[in-house]
Order: structure tokens, then sequence, then C-alpha cells
């Protein structure tokens, strides 16, 4: 069995592996995006101590231009979540390690991004909140 982790430990975890995630979101999307946060706002663990689940919320800014019609806005918002997917899916963390592995056989599966917020200001800001959710042993 696992060794469980404590209140601090997970705190820690959490705060270490947000900011692990910002550099490289902000690392492999800096031409297109300004990444503004990462947040992992959960991580479920399994009794042995290996994860179960991460939700992480993540903040950046489109810097590509949009025309401002509904199918300009369309394009983008699916640009916005296949470019996030691939990123996540390309850097995944070992549930009983807790380190970033390549392995594609590795059994975890990463939601679709999830829009919880957009905000578009034309020739300003094209601001997305996103939610994601890493599923392992599945």
């Amino acid at each position: 069995m696992g060794k469980k982790l404590t209140d601090k430990e997970r705190d820690r975890m959490i705060e270490v592996l947000s900011e692990k995630y910002k550099f490289l979101l902000t690392n492999d999307l800096m031409k297109t995006y300004d990444v503004q946060s990462v947040l992992i706002d959960e991580i479920i663990l399994n009794d042995d101590g290996s994860i179960e689940e991460i939700n992480m919320e993540i903040v950046l800014d489109y810097l590509g231009s949009c025309d401002g019609d509904s199918y300009s806005i369309g394009h983008m918002l699916r640009r916005i979540s296949e470019d996030v997917s691939d990123v996540l899916y390309k850097y995944v963390i070992d549930n009983k390690t807790f380190k970033f592995t390549r392995d594609e056989s590795f059994p975890v599966q990463v939601s679709e991004p999830f829009f919880l917020t957009f905000d578009y200001k034309a020739d300003e800001t094209h601001l997305a909140r996103l939610w994601v959710k890493y599923e392992y042993g599945l």
C-alpha cells in the first residue's frame, strides 16, 4: 500500500504541479496564447495513495485575431480546445510517482476542455477560462 499524503503535502503537491503545468503550457503555446494561470483545484487519491483524478482550471488569452462573427468565434474556441488538449495529452502525470511521463500507453483519460467563461472584446482580449479533468485507471 502506498504512502498517504497529509493535507500539507497534498497542498504543496497541488501548488508545484500547478506551477509545472503553467510552465509547460506557456512553453508550448507561447506564440498563440498568454497563459495567465493554471490551478489544480482538486486531486483525488486512491486508497493506495496513487492519483485517481486531477481537476484543473486554466486561464489563457488567445493572441490571434478574430473577426468577431459567430463562425470565427466558434473556430477560435475549437482551436483553443484542441491546442490545450494536445499539450495536456503530451504531459501526463504518472499517478504513482507524481512525475510527468510521455508514455502514450499510460492509462489516463483527459477530458475535452470545458469553457467556464469566455471574454471577447474585439481587438483587445479573447480570454478563456477552461476546466479539464484527468481520470486514471480507465
